[in-house]
């Protein structure tokens, strides 16, 4: 889990609000479409909790979520700062992750955009998320699920290869914290596309140790 960098609102989304729309729910399709692309440009295409891979147009396979649920905070339905966009929270065996495990819980031991959670958010070298704070911890792991095994595995995945950049890095001639530092400038950048490498997180909390 990383910060998110916000942008402006969808053009759309602000005249539908001039418009007197209150209620997510109440948006026309356009609005919905134009947010969903804009969450995912923001975002880089991937997850706000997990930061699996988002695909652009198999929409069933992602989700725009509200921060602070819609149930308990009608007034923040359609604050560009509360909507994000998550994957759709489903593995294996029906277990839950992300928003869908979520549903109407808030959070409020963190938040994605002033929080800093980047640096408050930890890995093991088998993939395990945690965080010092007891708060977090409870919250990443009882509320978002983000140990199930499967995002454990993939995370584990991005350490053993983090490790073989590193490797690398130490083996060639030149400076290696030099070398590390470009590693860390192209890890937190977007590709060509607007992308981000999926569980960039992981890869820039272990090129930083």
């Amino acid at each position: 889990m990383v910060n998110i960098v916000k942008t402006i609102q969808p053009p759309s989304l602000l005249q539908a609000i001039k418009n007197g729309v209150i209620l997510y729910d109440n948006l026309g399709k356009r609005e919905k479409v134009d947010l969903r692309n804009k969450l995912l440009k923001d975002q880089g295409y991937i997850c706000c909790y997990c930061q699996k891979r988002l695909p652009h147009k198999f929409i069933v396979k992602s989700k725009i979520e509200h921060f602070l649920c819609q149930d308990k905070n009608p007034k923040l339905q359609l604050n560009f700062n509360n909507l994000f966009i998550a994957c759709n929270g489903i593995g294996n065996n029906d277990v839950f992750t992300c928003d869908t495990k979520k549903a109407n819980l808030d959070i409020n031991s963190f938040d994605l955009i002033n929080s800093n959670i980047t640096s408050k958010i930890k890995y093991t070298k088998n993939g395990a998320v945690f965080s010092d704070d007891q708060n977090i911890k409870n919250d990443i792991e009882n509320i978002l699920n983000l140990n199930d095994e499967n995002l454990r595995k993939s995370r584990e995945s991005v350490y053993k290869a983090i490790e073989q950049i590193k490797k690398r890095c130490g083996l060639k001639k030149g400076n290696y914290s030099k070398k590390i530092e470009k590693s860390i400038r192209d890890c937190i950048a977007k590709d060509a596309n607007g992308k981000f490498q999926p569980f960039y997180g992981v890869s820039l909390y272990f090129l930083k140790k």
